[in-house]
């Protein structure tokens, strides 16, 4: 399947023609590679997290924060990340006061791609010590699907890096606007779905 790039507005979201397809059911295969494109495409998410003593339960209160767990939590989860492995384990400890950024995570197996995000703010004179469990994975996760044998914080987990997804018909071809997160280009994300559908889809009579 030939594409081409029609627009592209910045890295991270472009506009792709596609085609040519038959005209009867070109509008249903455009919907249906909209639908696979958003459950197969893989990313990244934080799913696990250990705040050693900070916090003494899920939505207890530490007053050298600023922000309020669930603040912390939801900020934690903002975090666009992408490492070269199945998972990973990230080690943060750091002596307040101090503002986290995301970009203070650092891992020789992981990247984050939006280092500038603001975590929190520590007050206090003291150590703060933070443990994120990080794997690849497909959708959503609710925090009951996910396993946990230690005395970690279990998370609801996004891991599709598509932002958004529109279509348009014209004649035989479909124009395709794909917008990521960074962790996967738009191309590499048509020509991943393509070969899914081939493979899963196509045989030998």
């Amino acid at each position: 399947m030939r594409f081409n790039i029609e627009k592209e507005f910045n890295k991270n979201f472009k506009e792709i023609k596609l085609g040519p397809y038959n005209k009867a059911c070109i509008n249903y295969f455009a919907h249906f590679l909209r639908i696979i494109i958003f459950k197969i495409t893989e990313g990244f998410s934080i799913n696990k997290i250990n705040f050693s003593n900070q916090f003494l339960g899920n939505y207890s209160y530490n007053s050298g924060f600023k922000e309020d767990f669930c603040k912390i939590i939801l900020n934690l989860k903002g975090i666009v990340l992408k490492i070269n492995k199945k998972e990973d384990i990230i080690n943060f400890t750091k002596k307040g006061p101090f503002i986290f950024y995301a970009g203070d995570l650092i891992s020789e197996s992981c990247k984050i791609l939006n280092p500038e995000k603001k975590i929190f703010t520590f007050n206090k004179e003291e150590f703060v010590k933070i443990k994120l469990f990080i794997n690849k994975g497909t959708g959503y996760k609710f925090r009951e699907e996910i396993l946990d044998s230690e005395n970690n914080l279990v998370i609801d987990s996004y891991y599709c890096p598509i932002k958004r997804i529109y279509y348009s018909c014209k004649k035989n071809f479909i124009n395709i606007g794909i917008k990521t997160n960074g962790v996967i280009s738009p191309e590499k994300t048509l020509k991943k779905t393509l070969k899914f559908l081939i493979k899963n889809f196509s045989h030998e009579t």
